[in-house]
């Protein structure tokens, strides 16, 4: 009998599998224990939404691992990754975390670069254009009105 971690490793992390699924495999686990982690410190600092936030995507990540290992339907995970992680809740969680000053903004840089990986061709670039944007607009949204206070 194999013991738990070679189970893990067997079943997740196969190096015969497409490097965009161990990617993407590998994106929910870092996912989930920096999550976790956020979810402690944040409630330690009653930093209560970017808690939740965290918590929430905790359940959304361990829902696309089963999901992906009971349909094997990766694309749509991917899609589903990148619209409601990358697109929706990071972007909430620069606004509850503390803004440019906080961490979100390299984040939002890996955000943008894990798109890129696990997408191809023109997906690739049309979406990782458009979370460029995004981030871009979030960050804007939080210096103009700085800048123009101090005019």
């Amino acid at each position: 009998m194999k013991p738990f971690s070679q189970k893990i490793k067997l079943n997740f992390f196969d190096k015969s599998q497409d490097f965009r699924i161990r990617l993407f495999r590998i994106l929910a686990f870092g996912g989930i224990a920096v999550s976790f982690f956020t979810v402690i410190i944040s409630l330690a600092t009653r930093m209560w939404r970017t808690a939740a936030l965290a918590a929430l995507l905790i359940v959304f990540s361990l829902a696309l691992i089963v999901f992906t290992q009971k349909t094997r339907k990766y694309k749509l995970a991917y899609l589903l990754t990148i619209i409601v992680v990358f697109m929706v809740i990071l972007p909430m969680m620069f606004f509850t975390s503390g803004g440019h000053q906080s961490g979100m903004p390299s984040v939002f840089l890996l955000a943008v670069m894990f798109t890129v990986l696990m997408l191809k061709g023109r997906a690739a670039i049309l979406i990782s254009v458009l979370e460029i944007a995004e981030y871009s607009a979030v960050y804007c949204r939080v210096l103009l009105p700085r800048v123009c206070q101090s005019l």
